[in-house]
């Protein structure tokens, strides 16, 4: 009798361990997520290089950037765009001329400049390239970099760009 209550509370701890292992775990993969702190961060010059539209999805990109990342982030756009049905993700290069990653891509809709790099300036001159998801009031919702995400990431990040569903939110509603 003796044995089995043993046993069991055996059990109960090897579980309990496990659960509180997975709960720490989860909270440093959503740490590292967002290791630059820009989600429910808002991009006020994204209006002023890019049309209206409800929920943003950007590809921002340099002349410079490692080519194969920059190539791994035009797939990403035309997979989302072919998703879609038609183009859902804007790309702005904020240096040099874009022509030659839009022909060796073949990208055919129009690539945006962002000459005085005024996005990169609003995000601390972030990393790039970088695929980032914004909502109506330019809020950043979700963000990957192309060729450094890993494919879960990456597919999480295109099903959150096609749902469309995502509210418009502050810095003050994401904290909580």
């Amino acid at each position: 009798m003796i044995k089995n209550k043993i046993f069991i509370l055996v059990i109960l701890l090897f579980f309990v361990t496990c659960c509180a292992n997975r709960q720490r775990e989860e909270s440093i993969l959503s740490k590292e997520k967002d290791s630059f702190k820009l989600l429910g961060k808002k991009i006020a010059s994204v209006d002023s290089i890019l049309p209206y539209q409800k929920n943003k999805t950007v590809f921002l990109f340099n002349y410079y950037d490692c080519g194969s990342c920059v190539d791994a982030g035009f797939l990403i756009t035309k997979r989302i765009d072919s998703l879609y049905g038609g183009q859902r993700v804007y790309i702005v290069s904020t240096m040099g001329d874009p022509l030659y990653y839009q022909k060796r891509n073949s990208y055919d809709y129009y690539v945006y400049l962002d000459s005085k790099d005024l996005i990169r300036k609003e995000l601390k001159y972030i990393q790039t390239p970088i695929v980032i998801l914004f909502d109506s009031a330019n809020y950043v919702q979700d963000y990957i970099f192309p060729n450094v995400s890993d494919s879960g990431e990456i597919t999480s990040f295109i099903k959150s760009t096609l749902s469309g569903c995502l509210p418009a939110f502050t810095k003050e509603s994401y904290k909580k």
